[in-house]
């Protein structure tokens, strides 16, 4: 699989960049090798920010870095800052939650306190998509101000769980003889995959797809959307397969048509179109397709 030239890759942190309890040095690596490990982007008239979920895991080490991103976090989600946003969505490798908000610390969400402060600031700014990945398994929930948190599961190996997503994730850490299948891992076409996120004037659809599944166009990827029958019982049958919760709700939302980046490095050598939400004057890109996966 290959992403066209053309199409704007978007980098986030996690575990395995720069480690469960990161340090300096770590983020310092990160930075010099990827660029930003939080920051904020405009696609027409949507708000995206993205933070490193690693420093509400543990930031034992990280304090000052917390402290600047908390900062930074608080700035962008501010009334003055997303006002004139159609919709703002959050990005984090880590999902705060899993099943409800108020579930125990576990292996697949974030500290309790740095949860429930994130998800304040994302209510108050409208936020009502979050996309996250990590737990290598799909999950959706939502938080009691309507906040829809949607996990993803990974391109690579699959995780064959075979109890609910909650239930796991709040684990310290999974015992794998208890928590999954035979085989433990899976990583084919037919288990493997990603979420597109397709975004058009009328709103955004999201759909998670196998790698075979994966069709030639974006129209052909929701073309069958309207045959709930059919699209329904081939989740139920892939979640069956797999051991996976299915996602009770889908919503759509938004409307992108320009590109604009801000973050936690400087803006130096971050692409033109990626540095600022471009005037009314400046040409549209091209349609805004995103993916994300564990």
């Amino acid at each position: 699989m290959e992403v066209d030239p053309s199409i704007p890759v978007v980098l986030q942190p996690g575990n395995h960049d720069v480690g469960q309890c990161p340090t300096p040095d770590d983020i310092s690596r990160y930075r010099s090798r990827f660029g930003d490990d939080y920051f904020s982007f405009w696609v027409g008239g949507v708000f995206y920010l993205s933070v490193n979920s690693q420093y509400y895991c543990d930031d034992r080490q990280t304090k000052s870095e917390r402290e600047a991103q908390d900062a930074w976090l608080e700035g962008q989600l501010s009334e003055e800052n997303v006002r004139g946003a159609s919709h703002v969505v959050l990005l984090s490798h880590v999902p705060p939650f899993v099943g409800n908000e108020e579930e125990e610390r576990g292996w697949s969400n974030w500290d309790c306190e740095a949860r429930a402060w994130v998800l304040k600031l994302a209510a108050k700014a409208g936020v009502r998509l979050w996309l996250s990945g990590h737990y290598h398994g799909n999950s959706t929930a939502v938080s009691r101000d309507n906040v829809e948190v949607v996990v993803s599961s990974s391109c690579g190996g699959v995780i064959n769980w075979n109890k609910a997503a909650a239930e796991i994730a709040t684990q310290r850490f999974p015992d794998f003889s208890k928590v999954v299948g035979e085989p433990q891992v899976i990583a084919d076409a037919n288990h493997s995959g990603l979420r597109v996120v397709h975004v058009q004037a009328e709103g955004i659809r999201h759909r998670w797809l196998t790698l075979g599944e994966v069709p030639q166009s974006m129209e052909d990827i929701f073309a069958n959307q309207d045959n709930k029958g059919a699209s329904s019982k081939a989740r139920e049958n892939l979640a069956q397969l797999m051991g996976l919760a299915i996602p009770q709700k889908r919503r759509t939302m938004g409307d992108f048509s320009q590109l604009g980046r801000k973050g936690s490095v400087s803006t130096g050598t971050i692409p033109a179109h990626l540095r600022a939400p471009p005037s009314s004057a400046d040409p549209a890109p091209p349609p805004a397709t995103t993916s994300t996966t564990a």
